[in-house]
């Protein structure tokens, strides 16, 4: 949703791994696991740029800074070895987040990119997130986005009365549908 120089968005990133995630037991037996994560985030920018090239078929460019807050939702399940009791743990957290974007706009086609970091504690436990992708306007209020995401994420919690330090770095090809109100 944008009004004048603001603009409101709202995504969610989310994907499950299976097998590929490891732990060794103290005595020292692997344990496989499935990890399943849901980020949404919802950010209020301002634009702070917006400058066209005086030809309308150069396009234009334009940045946003903004703040808002992620929340994480992660869900760790061991599959293996049978022996032992299945361990879940699922933690949630919401981290608020600061950052700035960059789109460059030619009649229907948009390139554009976003990266933030959380603003508590960003340098002792430092989560981050950047994507750009290009994004085809199909229709007067969608558009058709393909990309690439980085994210690296650093939490520690207590969980069942220990530390328990969570620390990813994801990054993969991402593709969504853009609703423009």
């Amino acid at each position: 949703y944008s009004y004048q120089k603001w603009r409101l968005q709202g995504d969610i990133f989310g994907g499950r791994i299976d097998n590929s995630v490891k732990f060794i037991l103290s005595d020292g037996t692997p344990m496989d696991t499935k990890l399943t994560v849901i980020i949404p985030r919802v950010i209020v920018e301002y634009q702070i740029l917006n400058k066209s090239f005086g030809n309308p078929k150069a396009g234009e460019i334009s940045s946003y800074l903004y703040a808002g807050g992620r929340l994480f939702n992660v869900n760790l399940f061991s599959v293996y070895p049978r022996q032992y009791e299945p361990v879940e743990l699922n933690t949630t957290w919401i981290d608020p987040v600061a950052g700035i974007s960059l789109f460059y706009s030619r009649k229907k086609l948009t390139l554009s990119s976003q990266g933030d970091m959380k603003v508590i504690n960003p340098f002792s436990h430092p989560t981050w997130w950047f994507h750009f992708h290009a994004r085809y306007r199909f229709y007067p209020h969608f558009s058709f986005a393909l990309g690439w995401v980085i994210q690296d994420i650093h939490r520690v919690s207590e969980v069942l009365d220990r530390d328990f330090i969570y620390k990813a770095h994801l990054s993969g090809p991402m593709a969504g549908l853009t609703i423009h109100l």
